[in-house]
């Protein structure tokens, strides 16, 4: 199970200019995953990340972060200290391949899967607070979440997935006795990583897919992250559902799959605009003094209000009332600039 980051496509050689598809996508996979089989279908081997996606973006670094992913670990009492190292070092290993391969300050573009989502957005909340470590905050234009529970999950159910998986490097099977101690207190919530990053939220370009289809576990049928809680209740968001069951939502056999197409839809398109939107933001960010940064993760950082306004959303388009998109293409004219003009 590789560990750390996987290149699944180098990408070929382009000039990082305005009008340029040149991004790098990082997919984050979930619990009881790793960073190569969870974009990939086991019958016929093919990882769309790596099969499919370079076809139509041949000019994309794709990479795959890999973390030790038990369900024990992050549905503990120590699961936030878990979410947060984690979060912390997909930051620290990002900036550096993208430093040592001189790929900094190129548009970001997150696929992630189950748990992959809450890591994301704590690593974005804390590259935000660090001025040395901002290229990941700045250069992120949009992030894809495939099942992510934004609010809250059953542990009881991911536990249960992971004996499943007694096969595998994540057959770690839990005791019966520390298993119902689990069960006591079966809910455990990820609001507060939401919460946190709600004053970042309209920064980000935001796809949300949930599972259409309930996972069988035993002798019942389960839906592993409702949509309730995988479709984050914001403004500016768009939603698809995906016909299969939780683990199987990020493996595509085929380009003519539908929901591969979907979501291939929003990578291309988030593509063309990802370049031009995040060449501003670095010319802004270059301009604000790097003092203007807090290390308070209870206040927005000032970099955050001087290089992204709210003001840009009403001027594109993005109003307060506008209501969540439920489809694959956005309306015209509602895609936020997040840069002050």
């Amino acid at each position: 199970m590789p560990l750390g980051l996987t290149c699944l496509h180098q990408g070929e050689t382009a000039e990082c200019s305005e009008g340029s598809q040149v991004v790098d996508i990082v997919a984050v996979h979930g619990l009881n995953e790793d960073s190569v089989d969870t974009w990939t279908d086991s019958c016929t081997g093919i990882n769309w990340l790596r099969d499919l996606i370079p076809k139509r973006l041949n000019w994309a670094q794709i990479l795959a972060y890999g973390y030790d992913a038990s369900a024990a670990r992050f549905l503990s009492k120590g699961a936030s200290i878990s979410i947060r190292e984690t979060a912390k070092d997909l930051v620290n290993t990002l900036y550096s391949e993208r430093e040592s391969t001189n790929r900094l300050r190129r548009p970001i573009i997150f696929v992630c899967h189950g748990i992959g989502g809450i890591i994301v957005k704590e690593s974005l909340i804390y590259s935000s607070t660090q001025d040395h470590l901002r290229d990941q905050f700045v250069s992120t234009y949009a992030i894809l979440f495939f099942g992510t529970p934004h609010e809250r999950t059953r542990k009881s159910t991911w536990l249960d997935l992971e004996k499943l998986s007694t096969g595998s490097w994540l057959g770690r099977v839990l005791s019966t006795d520390r298993l119902l101690r689990y069960k006591k207190e079966d809910v455990i919530s990820f609001q507060s990583v939401t919460d946190e990053f709600g004053p970042l939220k309209e920064h980000f370009r935001m796809f949300c897919f949930w599972e259409e289809l309930p996972t069988k576990i035993g002798g019942r049928y389960e839906y592993i992250v409702p949509n309730t809680s995988a479709v984050m209740k914001l403004e500016v968001v768009e939603r698809a559902g995906i016909p299969t069951p939780h683990l199987r939502m990020t493996k595509f056999d085929s380009e003519f799959t539908s929901s591969y197409r979907t979501a291939l839809e929003a990578l291309l398109r988030y593509s063309q605009d990802a370049q031009r939107v995040v060449a501003r933001r670095w010319d802004k960010a270059v301009a604000t003094p790097s003092e203007t940064h807090t290390d308070d993760r209870n206040e927005p950082s000032p970099l955050m209000h001087h290089v992204y306004s709210s003001d840009t959303l009403q001027e594109n388009g993005v109003g307060t009332s506008q209501s969540a998109m439920s489809h694959s293409c956005p309306l015209e004219g509602s895609a936020p600039e997040f840069v002050v003009g």
